[in-house]
């Protein structure tokens, strides 16, 4: 009787326990950051984002971003594909061809608010370009770009094409790898990490950029000239990645909610937010006295047919996949000129 007494006594206190232990449970999932620890993809925008997933699934799923990189830039995807990381963040362009559909929004020409190409790259990824599978292994949750892709110079101030000639310029890939070929300029391959020694040495006469970039490398006194052109030379698109296996094993409203902090959501987070980087950026470059000149008339027009050849290439090479490339930059177009932030 004593020995019933005490199992019955066991089991209610089994049984009283087990919502403190389900109330306890969370997933922590590891976010692999290769960006310095002060930067404000870091600080104000993965980090938020995390937080908000934590608040979002009441803290049931919890985002721990790495304080150093398990690898490099170009691995990231791998590295959540084969889970290293549960996510990763980092640009398409680190792994040339491997994700053509993303070299349709890097593109010249197309925005200059990184916030409404973002969300006109989702939206259009979503209509377009997702049944290519090229995201295949990992569960995407969201893509985006940064703001559209200027020219800097050191000495010599570019108007056109023409003044290009024989100017050693740091390159971002194949558009204005192409751009500099047609001008006879010197295409210069090399990461950003490398570009102030470049600039500050000579190296190079100038480097494609963005303008927001200046002042955080610090380079407001060494490049003194900025080339610009409605809707850029050039874009850069970016992925958020998750190991599929990692995404699987969460409650269904859990992963409902992570939905819905990603995708366009997130895509018009990071571009609103560096869209006013790049403000910042123009202020302390006129501050420093530099020099903006914006390609236009006759000048912007050569520039354009010289570039047609590179979007007809794109649009080729997507269409011979299965996906309408023209319909899918007119979609770009389309919603970017109706987007609206609100």
């Amino acid at each position: 009787m004593m020995r019933l007494l005490e199992l019955k006594k066991f089991v209610a206190g089994l049984v009283l326990a087990l919502p403190v232990i389900g109330a306890q449970a969370e997933t922590v999932l590891q976010l692999n950051n290769w960006l310095p620890p002060g930067h404000f993809i870091f600080t104000e925008v993965l980090k938020p984002w995390g937080d908000d997933v934590a608040a979002a699934t009441q803290g049931r799923v919890r985002i721990n971003i790495t304080t150093s990189s398990l690898g490099p830039p170009a691995r990231q995807f791998d590295m959540a594909r084969q889970g290293i990381a549960d996510i990763t963040w980092s640009t398409q362009g680190y792994t040339p061809g491997r994700f053509l559909s993303s070299e349709g929004v890097e593109l010249p020409f197309l925005s200059d608010s990184a916030e409404a190409l973002s969300v006109a790259y989702w939206r259009t990824h979503k209509a377009h370009f997702e049944k290519l599978n090229e995201y295949a292994g990992v569960k995407l949750l969201s893509l985006h770009v940064q703001p559209p892709g200027e020219l800097f110079t050191i000495k010599k101030p570019v108007h056109s094409l023409d003044d290009l000639k024989d100017l050693k310029i740091r390159i971002v890939g194949p558009v204005t790898a192409n751009l500099m070929e047609q001008a006879g300029g010197v295409a210069v391959a090399a990461p950003v990490s490398q570009i102030y020694e470049l600039v500050s040495s000579g190296v190079v006469d100038g480097t494609f950029l963005t303008t927001d970039s200046i002042p955080h490398m610090r380079m407001t006194d060494q490049l003194h000239h900025r080339t610009t052109v409605n809707g850029g030379f050039y874009n850069t698109s970016f992925f958020l990645v998750m190991n599929q296996k990692s995404w699987d094993k969460l409650l269904p409203e859990d992963q409902k909610a992570i939905e819905q902090l990603s995708g366009e959501a997130f895509a018009k987070r990071v571009g609103k937010i560096w869209d006013e980087k790049r403000a910042y950026g123009e202020k302390q470059f006129e501050e420093h006295n530099g020099q903006h000149i914006q390609i236009q008339g006759a000048a912007l027009e050569n520039l354009k047919a010289k570039m047609d050849k590179v979007r007809a290439q794109w649009v080729a090479s997507i269409t011979e996949r299965g996906v309408d490339g023209d319909a899918a930059l007119k979609m770009v177009q389309e919603e970017v000129k109706n987007y609206s932030s609100q």
